[in-house]
């Protein structure tokens, strides 16, 4: 049995993406029109959520365990200036607590591979 770390970096590897790259519909729905603050995104993937919440005024920390997908995240978000606003970390979740401060919003979206 693999742990969580090497069944997505497994994952992660088999292509150049793996999500589609457009935020979660769900997410977009429930922000639009709320105040702009510090976000949290929990197992960020590829980032899309993030970049998306980054490019709306928001200020946001993704964590995923996956090395790839925090590279792509971080690169994507690179590609549209948004890195300033923006912070892609590789963690496990069981064993991470946030640094300092609070958050305004705290998102952790379920995909499936080929759509929602």
């Amino acid at each position: 049995m693999c742990s969580a770390q090497q069944f997505w970096e497994e994952r992660y590897r088999q292509g150049d993406r793996i999500w589609s790259g457009e935020p979660n519909s769900a997410l977009v729905a429930e922000t639009t029109g709320l105040s702009a603050g510090r976000a949290l995104d929990l197992g960020c993937g590829e980032g899309a959520d993030a970049i998306w919440l980054a490019a709306h005024g928001w200020n946001v920390t993704g964590v995923d365990v996956s090395a790839t997908a925090v590279e792509r995240a971080r690169a994507e978000a690179q590609s549209r200036s948004l890195d300033e606003v923006t912070r892609f970390l590789r963690v496990n979740l069981a064993d991470w607590e946030p640094d300092g401060g609070s958050y305004d919003l705290v998102v952790a979206s379920c995909r499936r591979a080929g759509g929602w």
